[in-house]
């Protein structure tokens, strides 16, 4: 009798891991598809970030002209 209520002591230990294990996973599941939604919020900031790089960049290379090439583009614009 000894054995069959330790065999049962052991068969509910292990349906309590099973069910522990169970949760865990669900809990890693959640963990990933918040991973994979925060990396596709970042992929999209990255790509508004050098979006709104490159518009500076516009705007500012005419500051960076030289004043012959400012000239040049002028007349390069009468075309």
């Amino acid at each position: 009798m000894e054995t069959n209520e330790r065999i049962a002591s052991l068969q509910a230990d292990n349906a309590k891991l099973q069910v522990q294990v169970a949760q865990l996973q669900t809990h890693v599941a959640q963990l990933q598809a918040e991973k994979l939604k925060l990396k596709e919020e970042n992929l999209k900031l990255k790509e508004k970030n050098l979006k709104l790089q490159q518009r500076i960049a516009d705007l500012e290379a005419p500051k960076n002209l030289h004043p012959f090439d400012l000239k040049q583009n002028l007349f390069a614009n009468r075309d």
